[in-house]
C-alpha cells in the first residue's frame, strides 16, 4: 500500500475502502488491488469527532439498551471536529515518556490522549486520521494519530495489512459512555473486516465500567465480526475493543474513545494480555 504524509500507513486491504486524512490534503490514490486509500479533508473528519450511531447490518441480534454510567457523556462537539487535527508534535511521541517499560508512547493533543503500545508495533503521525469507508466511499468509522501491530502481516497486490491497529477519536453525540462505547466496538467490528457487506457482528461484549491507574474511569466494550467470507488470502474474522471516558482537561468535560481492532485467527495474532496491557496505559496528557 503506498506510504501517506510523515510515511503513515493504514491497515487494510481486503476488497474494501480504506481512508486516510491528512492536514490540508485533498488527493485522492487509487491503490493497485480493490483498496481505494483516499486523502481527504475537512467534512470526513466529522467521523472521527462523532459517536458512531448506526448499528452495524447483519448483527446477531441489537445492541442492548444503554443505560447512563457515571458520569456521562455530554455530546458536545469536540474543538477541530471540521477543522483537521492539531499538526503540533512529531511522528511518533517521542515528547512523551511511557509508562510501561520498553514500549512507545502513542500520543494525540486533540484528545489530551496518550496510550502505550510494544517496541515492535509501527506508531504513525499525530496529524494523521485513519479509517474505512463504504462501498461508495462514505467514511464509516476514523480515529486518529495510529499505532499498528504488524502493519506488513499479510499482502494483496501492492497491499498491505496489518494484523491490529489502534487508535483515538471523539465521541460528541453519544448519550452515554457505555453507549459510545458500544456504538463504537460494533461500528469498528463490522467495518474494519467486512467483507462486500457480510459477516456477522456480535451484540456489545464485556460491556462493563472502566477504570486504571491513571484516572481514566468510564466505560469499555467490546464486539466480534465472525463468518467473513474468505474471498481472498488476507480476508479474517476481527474483533473491536473500546474505552470511552470524558476528557478531564476541558472546562465542559467532553467524550474520548479509545479503538483497538485486531484480526482473528491469524498467525501472531495479538494477545489479550497485550492488549489488556495497552487499556490499563490510556491516560490524559493534562488533567
Amino acid at each position: 500500500m503506498p506510504g501517506g504524509p510523515d510515511g503513515a500507513r493504514p491497515p487494510g486491504g481486503r476488497g474494501k475502502t480504506t481512508v486516510w486524512v491528512a492536514i490540508g490534503a485533498a488527493l485522492a490514490v487509487t491503490a493497485a488491488a480493490a483498496v481505494t486509500v483516499v486523502l481527504v479533508s475537512g467534512g470526513d473528519k466529522k467521523t472521527d469527532a462523532q459517536d458512531t450511531t448506526t448499528p452495524p447490518a447483519t448483527a446477531t441480534s441489537p445492541a442492548s439498551p444503554t443505560a447512563d454510567p457515571t458520569p456521562t457523556a455530554t455530546g458536545t462537539q469536540e474543538p477541530g471536529a471540521t477543522g483537521g487535527d492539531d499538526p503540533r508534535g512529531p511522528q511518533g511521541s517521542t515528547d512523551v515518556s511511557p509508562v510501561v517499560p520498553g514500549w512507545q508512547a502513542v500520543k494525540r493533543q486533540e484528545r489530551n490522549s496518550v496510550f502505550d503500545v510494544p517496541p515492535d508495533w509501527t506508531v504513525g503521525s499525530e496529524s494523521m486520521t485513519v479509517g474505512f469507508a463504504d462501498d461508495s466511499g462514505k467514511v464509516q468509522v476514523a480515529v486518529g494519530a495510529p499505532a499498528y501491530y504488524k502493519e506488513t502481516a499479510c499482502k494483496v497486490g501492492d497491499n498491505d495489512v496489518a494484523d491490529a491497529g489502534s487508535g483515538t477519536k471523539g465521541g460528541a453525540g453519544a448519550s452515554s459512555l457505555q453507549a459510545a462505547a458500544e456504538n463504537e466496538a460494533r461500528a469498528w467490528a463490522k467495518w474494519a473486516f467486512q467483507e462486500k457487506g457480510k459477516g456477522t457482528v456480535s451484540k456489545p461484549l464485556n460491556s462493563k465500567a472502566f477504570h486504571n491507574a491513571y484516572g481514566i474511569t468510564g466505560w469499555q466494550a467490546q464486539a466480534t465480526m465472525t463468518s467473513v467470507p474468505k474471498t481472498e488470502k488476507c480476508a479474517s474474522d476481527g474483533i473491536a475493543y473500546t474505552v470511552a471516558w470524558l476528557d478531564p482537561a476541558q472546562a465542559k468535560p467532553t467524550p474520548v474513545v479509545w479503538v483497538l481492532w485486531a484480526r482473528q485467527g491469524v498467525p501472531d495474532q495479538i494477545t489479550q494480555a497485550v492488549i489488556d496491557r495497552i487499556k490499563s496505559s490510556i491516560r490524559p496528557m493534562s488533567k
